[in-house]
Parts: structure tokens; sequence; C-alpha cells
């Protein structure tokens, strides 16, 4: 958008003791057309970054709303977790065979309803039922660990000796 024909005024005004009212203070200049194409291109170049800025805080509003996603879901396993004290302290005094165990949350923060009623239960599960407690608590098992092992992981994770 090249015109010649136009001609920008620019007021300066000076705010150091200088009259403001004085018409020496105003000047006209007659930019050209090759100032006035550069102006033209430096807007858009403003316009443009004006446009990243506002996609960049649109991506930021996301990740705050992904943030408070997770802010909850932290908040839903610390008071998972945080439940899990009163019931582990009960478990610590699992001395027999016949000792009823206090059952542990899941990871879906409901009872799990598989939890071995007494230890007796608790020996007597095989892989499959201690890989579900276990599942169902959050705890990570590696491949090929042990019956033995998994029990033991168990044990210490609800508090029993």
């Amino acid at each position: 958008m090249t015109n010649t024909n136009k001609t920008v005024a620019i007021a300066m005004t000076w705010t150091a003791g200088i009259d403001r009212t004085g018409i020496d203070n105003v000047k006209t200049i007659t930019p050209t057309a090759e100032q006035l194409d550069q102006f033209i291109s430096d807007l858009d170049d403003i316009i443009e970054d004006i446009a990243e800025i506002n996609q960049n805080m649109a991506l930021m509003d996301e990740d705050l709303v992904g943030l408070g996603e997770d802010i909850k879901q932290f908040s839903q396993t610390m008071a998972r977790l945080n439940s899990y004290q009163l019931p582990r302290l009960n478990n610590t005094n699992a001395v027999d065979e016949d000792f009823v165990l206090t059952p542990l949350y899941g990871v879906n923060n409901n009872v799990i309803d598989s939890f071995p009623l007494t230890l007796r239960d608790l020996n007597a599960l095989e892989d499959a039922g201690i890989d579900v407690l276990l599942q169902e608590l959050g705890v990570p098992v590696a491949a090929g660990t042990e019956l033995a092992a998994k029990k033991r992981m168990f044990r210490c994770y609800i508090g029993a000796p």
C-alpha cells in the first residue's frame, strides 16, 4: 500500500519545561513511499507477533486446565494413601493366622473386594490372586517375580508382619 501523496503529521511534545502550545513543537514529515512500505511491513510483523502471543496464551490456558486435573488426581491419590495409615497400623498387630486384616482402598478409592480377610487367607493366595491385589493397590511388580516375593511385598504394603 504505497501512497506518496499522504502526509503524516507527528506532534512532538517536549516535557522538560518547554511550552506545549508553541507551534515550534509540531513538525510535518512527508515520508517516502519506501518509508510507508516499511512502516506497513513493521505493522504486519507486529500483528503476526500479537497473533503468536495469543496462540501461546491459548496453549498456556490448556496447560493450566491439564494442571488442574493433575492436581485433582494427586489430591485423590494422597487422600487414598493417607487412608492407609490406620489400616496399616492395625495390620501390624497380625500375630496369628486368624487375625482379621483391615482392608485397604484400591487405586479406584474403593475397598478392595478380594482383600484377604485373615493372614491365613493371605498365605493361601496363589499367583493370580496376589497379582490382582498388588495391581489394585497400584504396586508395580516386575515380570517373573516369585509368589513368595509378591506376598512379602503385599504384606509390607498393608503393614502385616
